[in-house]
Order: structure tokens, then sequence, then C-alpha cells
């Protein structure tokens, strides 16, 4: 899935919302790219990536037929400069120097399950409408769940909740094995 593809969409719901709306794009095995809004998206990053894995087994058993190819979650992120942000999660205090950005968290549905996450800072104008995306960074997260926990729901579609279950108590990577 190209990013460069999903920045315009993003922008254009900045300048509509005035925030950025998690969400998670989907690419198919037949080329289509399917956005999963997540309307109530709070919570530590464990909660986070719990809501990601319901969303991802809802979508995986409604696809039963089709197979994910990579997800892209995003998300609004604040980036500090110099200091921790007491308050993960949230906007930091007006007292510690900050830059409103996105997240895009990107992850194929194959081993190795690690997620590229890619930073960009929201560029506003004059009147506070958002422009466009400036890129900042990336880097590759290998271990980090927020990528890759809507590909472990999606590959649980076909198990029952009792199996489900069972594997939760192993981790969220217990998914990432062969389906």
């Amino acid at each position: 899935m190209n990013i460069q593809d999903l920045i315009p969409k993003v922008v254009a719901n900045i300048k509509t919302t005035g925030k950025v709306r998690p969400t998670v794009y989907t690419q198919l095995n037949a080329g289509s790219i399917q956005p999963y809004p997540l309307l109530q998206f709070m919570g530590d990053s464990r909660m986070k990536a719990h809501l990601l894995f319901a969303e991802g087994r809802q979508a995986g058993q409604q696809h039963l037929e089709r197979d994910l190819v990579e997800t892209v979650f995003i998300t609004e992120i604040w980036l500090t400069q110099g200091q921790r942000n007491p308050n993960p999660g949230e906007r930091p205090p007006t007292n510690i120097p900050q830059k409103e950005g996105v997240m895009f968290a990107i992850a194929e549905n194959n081993a190795p399950f690690q997620t590229l996450v890619k930073a960009y800072e929201i560029k506003r104008g004059k009147k506070g409408k958002a422009e466009e995306l400036i890129y900042l960074s990336e880097s590759l997260d290998p271990e980090g769940l927020m990528g890759v926990a809507f590909i472990a729901g999606w590959r649980s579609r076909s198990l029952s909740d009792a199996e489900v279950k069972a594997l939760q108590q192993r981790g969220m990577r217990s998914f990432l094995g062969p389906v």
C-alpha cells in the first residue's frame, strides 16, 4: 500500500474534523483498500492493541474468502522535544515543546511481522487548517503491537471464541503463526 496515496485522505479528514481519526487501512488480496475507522480508540497501549485485535477479528469474519495482505494504522501523535510526555497517549502539557503529527504503522501479513513506523508533522495554514504532512522520520519496530494487532485479529477469524480465549493467554503474537 502506498502511503503517498493515503496522505491526501488524512489531510482532508483533518481539514473536515480538525483532528486525525484513528483508522486502519487494509489491502486485501484482490487489491482493494478498505478503511476501518476506530470510533472508541481510548486507553493505554494494551487496551488499544486489544481494540485493534477485536476490529481485525470482526473484519476477517466478514471477509472469510479474502486474504489480508497489509495494514496501515493511522493515528494522531504529539512529538515532544527533549522532554518525555508525562501523559502518554494524550496531548502534552503546554509548557512542553511539541509538534502535532500523524503516525503511520505499516505491517505486512507475513513473517517476521514487524511494523514500519513513519512519523509526519501536520503543517497548518494561517487559519489553522491542515495543509500538508511533512515527513519527519521512520523506524522499524520488530516488537510493536500497534501494527500487527489488527492482523492477529484477522488471522483468528476462523477460530472459535474459546480457541481465541485460550490463545490470548499466550499473547497476541500466538496468532501470528501458521494459519
